[in-house]
């Protein structure tokens, strides 16, 4: 026995175009700033319906990448991140905000940035934040080894070496001082 979720009690027997379900998942944004964009739409749209959405950044390439533009180097998945959450924040719901989840896989070379991104209050505040973390990375963790972040362009290949356990001490540092990241 139990009960329906919040969305689906709202939304039964209500005129307009509300949705059903809580929680929906975009379609990661692939590394470019087209599909960047559609992601941004997509979630604003989600949250004009009543829904909240889960993005995963590991797509787009780290800060300082080569891309072929103005910039000649990008500025990474936090400034992505940042207007993510601000889409959030600016969407409204009635008398509530959407919900975001924003999620990026351990072997990211930007993954201390994002593990520590909620430290700065003015930053990602309209997110929630996850790390997919691995078994190789755990088994790492345990041994003492050195762990590899990761980032393949057609320009580069982006890699910067950590020991596991401090990575994941910083991890738990941010998440016991500002209950983020969570660990998918």
């Amino acid at each position: 026995e139990g009960i329906w979720g919040g969305r689906n009690l709202f939304a039964i027997g209500r005129p307009g175009n509300i949705t059903g379900s809580n929680c929906y998942v975009a379609h990661d944004p692939e590394d470019s700033l087209k599909d960047i964009y559609r992601a941004d739409y997509e979630i604003a749209r989600t949250y004009s319906y009543g829904g909240g959405q889960g993005l995963n950044l590991s797509k787009l390439r780290p800060r300082g990448a080569m891309v072929a533009n103005a910039s000649n180097t990008s500025p990474g998945p936090m400034v992505f991140a940042e207007k993510y959450s601000h889409t959030t924040l600016n969407t409204q719901q009635d008398n509530r905000r959407g919900a975001l989840m924003l999620v990026m896989n351990i072997s990211h070379p930007d993954i201390i940035d994002f593990a520590t991104a909620k430290l700065d209050l003015e930053k990602i505040n309209g997110a929630n934040i996850s790390i997919a973390i691995s078994d190789l990375f755990m088994h790492a963790v345990v041994e003492n080894r050195m762990w590899d972040m990761t980032f393949e362009t057609q320009y580069e290949t982006i890699i910067k070496s950590v020991r596991a356990s401090e990575l994941l001490d910083v991890i738990s540092y941010a998440n016991h001082t500002m209950c983020d990241p969570g660990m998918l």
